[in-house]
């Protein structure tokens, strides 16, 4: 109980994990979204792809941020691994993976 104090998340008296503006994953939601509208498909197409990229990078974000927070209680100075270095990879993965299977789709639904 009072552990989630506004955007902070309390761990200990301590201890507290900041999630500001920048946390919430939009970035790389914004670039798969600009990669998806510039491609050369069907507009039915764009949308699904777009919103299933948006429900998928969400729960990226979500693990991500229980990947940092566990690493970083466990030991601080792992902030800027599991963060930067870690969190970026994951995003970075998962965007291509969905726009891979974004032109794989998009290829099936032209023939």
């Amino acid at each position: 109980d009072g552990q989630l104090q506004g955007i902070d998340i309390m761990i200990s008296s301590h201890y507290k994990v900041i999630i500001t503006k920048a946390c919430n994953g939009m970035i790389p939601y914004l670039v798969l979204l600009s990669a998806i509208l510039a491609y050369p498909a069907s507009w039915p197409h764009r949308f699904l792809w777009a919103a299933i990229g948006y429900v998928i990078l969400v729960l990226v974000n979500i693990t991500r941020l229980f990947i940092v927070v566990f690493y970083v209680t466990k030991t601080p100075s792992n902030f800027e691994l599991s963060h930067d270095i870690f969190g970026n990879f994951l995003f970075m993965v998962s965007g291509l993976a969905l726009f891979y299977l974004f032109i794989k789709g998009s290829r099936r639904s032209l023939q």
